[in-house]
């Protein structure tokens, strides 16, 4: 550390050559005009992880290793290359490289000899099985040793059982197009016992209990990123057949309870990770979770807990529990990740970060977010978890970054000047208890903390060729990330959805036994959707998918069609109604009316014969009239003749 200073950093395809010149000039210093190197008497030890991955150009060559070149080549200013800016010429001084390569091939290319000759190269060839038996087993005899001594005396047989799972999965399960993932290396044995590390002596108190959280953890590791019921199930009795060879036990005998599952949050006594010896109360100490969490969150969750999914969120508490633990939550919208990462994050009492896409969201903005979770995860000691959705990658550019984050712990020329003071600032008393001293040695306790409290879960779909593509292009989101893949929803679950969805809703008000044929039906509508969906691909060669989406699609559409015809129904039996009470009021009208007019007839009938009566004196009065009128008439003719 006197002599050496270091910065390490990694390739991926999407590195260009002012990326690379860009990381390594913001980590050198200035010695004199036109200098630079690392700090005074010291010499700058550059390691660079993944140097064949980024990719050729038109012309076959790779921009970010011919840059580095240039650091080989003696101008006449010496070695180094020019400033971008101004152009003038930096010589860089002092600095050493050290790069490690995968052999070309699967996304990986082959470097240049003009490159290769400036190394001495050494060649790492895999570890026979007793030397990696010897490695292993000394770091679990340490850990087992405070066990009781069956389980300490098991440590060889757990060893040798991962050894074996491995070196069988590496050679049965070989990636493909469509498992573009299924690549295993030595971190996958190393996480195994990453796992099994954290169980205590309340947790393993028999060898029974060895066996089974040896075969959790190898699930959580392996069987986890694999798609298919068919590979799930070869596992399975892989996992099985080594456990009789190795530990002599019998599965069948060994596993009262399926699934295994190991937890630390279950039991209010004890935070030890233990298996769960009651599923039903898992699933309500998970329930109880999500009450406290949409008592207190603005936005709150109305989630169904089925079997699968509590695993799934068990699954994200474990990873995120694990020093550097960072996930890849594979799966088709809807299928519950982001619900999953959120549940998981309170429970394991973290705090969560997500991104805020809108339509102006660049490079800027996107910096100020990183800056701003990194920080906070850095200088104020907390355990964060960056949610990253592949919904919110508007640039390759956020990947890269991300995968950045996940190799080192930081994004290369991501702080100004004035963000490193206040780094420096926050945290120069807890690296100074440390003992670290110096600005460049409290920013690398800086960027160690920020691996330690930032734990990065990157949600995908496997739709489509992007997710095969990105993870060539990325290898650390596979060799960093703990895989999850997200299956179909089982029939229970699409059970347990239906009848929460159905009954929640007051307004249908079914009745109990209407509920459970309505359930049944949308569960056999979704599975034979799913068949016929295999059935297509055999045969057309095409792909349809039915998501959890669809299927959550499907019940709210039914409820909205229900309460549409219910209303028309309801529209139509209150016109009839109102028509029938319309009719039933003339119809007392009428009868009001008649009866009165019985009563009235008797009247009518004597007021009819006083009118005769009447009638008939008129006439005769009328006749007496017109006699006398004509009397009259015949005077008033004499009068006038007179």
């Amino acid at each position: 550390p006197d002599a050496f200073t270091s910065m390490s950093f990694a390739f991926s395809a999407q590195t260009t050559a002012n990326q690379t010149q860009d990381v390594i000039d913001g980590k050198l210093d200035k010695r004199k005009k036109g200098t630079f190197g690392p700090p005074p008497g010291k010499k700058m030890l550059v390691f660079i992880d993944d140097l064949n991955m980024p990719f050729k150009e038109e012309y076959g060559a790779q921009p970010p290793i011919e840059i580095l070149r240039q650091m080989f080549i003696l101008t006449p200013f010496g070695f180094g290359w020019y400033d971008r800016k101004g152009w003038e010429f930096r010589q860089l001084v002092e600095m050493h490289i050290l790069a490690a390569m995968c052999p070309p091939g699967a996304g990986k290319n082959d470097i240049t000899d003009r490159y290769s000759r400036h190394f001495n190269l050494v060649f790492v060839t895999p570890f026979d099985e007793d030397s990696l038996a010897r490695i292993f087993t000394t770091v679990v005899n340490k850990f087992l040793g405070g066990m009781s001594r069956d389980v300490a005396g098991n440590a060889a047989a757990a060893v040798s059982a991962t050894l074996e799972v491995y070196s069988i999965v590496l050679k049965d399960m070989l990636p493909t197009p469509a498992k573009s993932h299924y690549t295993f290396n030595m971190r996958d044995v190393s996480k195994v016992f990453q796992g099994i590390c954290q169980c205590t002596r309340e947790s393993l108190p028999k060898v029974d209990d060895l066996c089974k959280v040896w075969m959790h953890e190898c699930e959580r590791v392996f069987k986890d990123r694999l798609t298919t019921k068919q590979d799930m199930n070869w596992f399975f009795g892989l996992t099985k057949r080594q456990m009789d060879k190795h530990f002599k036990k019998a599965y069948d005998q060994t596993v009262k309870l399926e699934p295994i599952i190991f937890a630390d949050f279950v039991d209010p006594k004890s935070t030890s990770y233990m298996e769960v010896q009651d599923h039903e109360k898992l699933t309500a100490k998970v329930n109880e979770c999500l009450d406290d969490y949409n008592s207190v969150s603005k936005i709150s969750m109305n989630l169904v807990l089925f079997s699968s999914f509590i695993q799934h969120i068990c699954r994200v508490i474990r990873v995120l529990k694990l020093p550097l633990g960072n996930a890849l939550l594979v799966g088709v919208g809807g299928s519950g990740r982001k619900s999953t990462t959120t549940l998981a994050t309170y429970v394991s009492q973290m705090e969560l970060f997500q991104i805020e896409m809108s339509k102006g969201y660049g490079m800027n903005e996107w910096h100020e977010d990183m800056k701003r979770v990194l920080m906070k995860s850095g200088c104020t000691n907390t355990n964060m978890v960056f949610l990253f959705s592949d919904t919110q990658i508007a640039k390759e550019a956020f990947l890269e970054e991300v995968s950045s984050i996940l190799n080192t712990g930081e994004v290369p020329n991501l702080y100004a000047n004035e963000d490193k003071l206040e780094i420096t600032e926050k945290c120069g008393k807890g690296a100074n208890e440390a003992g670290r001293n110096g600005p460049a040695e409290i920013f690398a306790w800086y960027v160690e903390q920020c691996r330690k409290n930032l734990h990065i879960v990157i949600c995908m779909s496997p739709i489509g060729s992007a997710f095969r593509n990105r993870l060539r292009a990325f290898p650390s989101l596979v060799n960093c990330c703990t895989i999850d893949w997200f299956h179909e929803w089982p029939p229970e679950a699409l059970q347990a959805v239906a009848y929460q969805f159905l009954s929640r809703d007051k307004e249908l008000e079914f009745e109990e036994a209407i509920t459970k044929k309505v359930v049944k039906l949308c569960v056999e509508f979704q599975v034979t959707v799913q068949d016929l969906t295999a059935r297509f691909i055999s045969e057309a060669k095409r792909y349809f998918y039915v998501t959890p989406s669809s299927y959550l699609e499907l019940i709210n559409s039914f409820i909205t069609t229900l309460k549409q015809q219910r209303q028309i129904v309801q529209k139509a039996k209150w016109r009839y109604d109102t028509g029938l009470e319309k009719i039933n009021d003339a119809k007392e009208q009428v009868a009001s009316l008649q009866v009165e007019l019985n009563e009235m007839e008797p009247v009518l009938e004597k007021a009819a014969q006083e009118t005769g009566a009447m009638r008939e004196k008129v006439e005769a009065e009328q006749a007496g009239a017109l006699e006398k009128k004509t009397v009259v008439e015949e005077e008033e003719g004499k009068a006038n003749i007179q």
